[in-house]
C-alpha cells in the first residue's frame, strides 16, 4: 500500500510543562480519510503541527509523498492544504481580494474553483471578512486551501464553529475531494460523529500517546459492547477484551471482537458501539487484572 503520509514515533516535550507526546505513529493512504481524535489537549494539534514542520520534533520522523519536508521545500509545501481552527485573513480585506493575492503566491492557484466554491456556500466575495460570520470565515479558509489543488489537506478541528448544516456541506465538499483517490485528508475533531461520517481511518491520542490506530469500520462493525451483570462479566473470555467499566451493578466491556461472544455465549447482548463510546472507554475504563 502507497502512504500519503507516514508518522512514526514523533516526541515532543515543553519545558515548564507535564505535557509530553509519546510515539505518536500512523499511516495514512492515498485516497483516503484518518480522523485524529483525542480530548482537547491530548496532543493532536502538536502532532499536526510536527507534521507541517511548524514545530520541531524531539525525535521520530514525517514522511509526506515518501519523503521528509524540509523548510526549503517549496514544491512539496504546495502539494498540502492547511487550515487551521483560528482563521488568520485580515478583516479588512475581501475574498476577492484574498484570490488575487493567492494566485502570486501558488502556481496552480484556481481561480474559478474557488469563485464558483464560494457561490456554492453562498459566501460573498466582495463582503469585506469583519462582514462575515465565524462559520462563513471557516467556510473561506478551507475553500482557499483547496483552490490550490493541493493532494493532502491537513485540518484541526475545522467543523467546530459550524452549524449542523454547513458542517454536513463541508464533510460533503472533504469526500469530494479525496474521490479520486489521489488526495487524502488528516482531520483533528472531537466532534466523532464527524470522523464517524467521512473517515477511513481512525487514530486516538491520549494524554500524548497513541492508544489505537484502526480502521473506522473494523471500530464500528467488528469491535463491540458488552453490557452485563457480575456473572456474566466473570465468565467472559478475557482474549478479546481490551477495557471495562462498572457502573452500579452494570459492566460495559468493550471487545475486539464480537463474534466471538455472540456465537459462544447464549443470552448475551453485544452493540455495535460509536466511537464516542469506544474512546470514553479507552479513556476511563481499566484492563483485566
Amino acid at each position: 500500500m502507497n502512504y500519503i503520509l507516514e508518522v512514526e514515533k514523533l516526541q515532543k516535550t515543553y519545558p515548564k510543562s507535564d505535557f509530553q507526546l509519546k510515539n505518536a505513529s500512523f499511516k495514512l493512504p492515498y485516497g483516503s480519510i484518518l480522523g485524529l481524535i483525542g480530548e482537547n489537549g491530548s496532543g493532536k494539534t502538536t502532532t499536526l503541527s510536527m507534521i507541517l514542520n511548524l514545530r520541531k520534533k524531539d525525535a521520530g520522523a514525517v514522511k509526506l509523498f515518501g519523503q521528509e519536508m524540509t523548510d526549503e521545500d517549496i514544491a512539496l509545501k504546495e502539494k498540502i492544504g492547511v487550515v487551521f481552527d483560528m482563521t488568520c485573513f485580515p478583516k479588512t480585506v475581501t475574498a476577492k481580494e484574498i484570490s488575487r493575492i493567492y494566485r502570486g503566491i501558488y502556481t496552480k492557484w484556481d481561480e474559478y474553483y474557488f469563485f464558483q466554491t464560494l457561490k456554492r456556500f453562498d459566501i460573498s466575495p466582495t463582503k469585506k471578512l469583519k462582514e462575515y460570520s465565524k462559520g462563513m470565515l471557516m467556510t473561506l479558509a478551507i475553500v482557499s486551501a483547496l483552490s490550490y489543488h493541493p493532494q493532502l489537506l491537513v485540518l484541526d478541528e475545522v467543523t467546530s464553529g459550524l452549524d449542523p448544516v454547513r458542517r454536513e456541506d463541508m464533510l460533503e465538499l472533504f469526500l469530494e475531494f479525496v474521490g479520486d483517490e489521489k488526495n487524502s485528508i488528516i482531520f483533528s475533531s472531537h466532534i466523532t460523529t464527524d470522523i464517524e461520517k467521512i473517515a477511513d481511518y481512525v487514530s486516538f491520542i491520549h494524554q500524548g500517546e497513541t492508544i489505537l490506530n484502526e480502521e473506522k469500520d473494523t471500530l464500528i462493525y467488528q469491535y463491540g459492547i458488552i453490557r452485563c451483570g457480575k456473572e456474566q462479566f466473570e465468565q467472559l473470555d478475557q482474549k478479546y477484551v481490551i477495557k471495562y467499566l462498572k457502573r452500579d451493578y452494570e459492566y460495559s466491556v468493550l471487545v475486539s471482537n464480537q463474534d466471538m461472544y455472540t456465537e459462544n455465549i447464549h443470552n448475551i447482548v453485544v452493540d455495535n458501539p460509536t466511537l464516542e463510546e469506544i474512546i470514553f472507554i479507552l479513556s476511563k475504563g481499566v484492563a483485566f487484572s
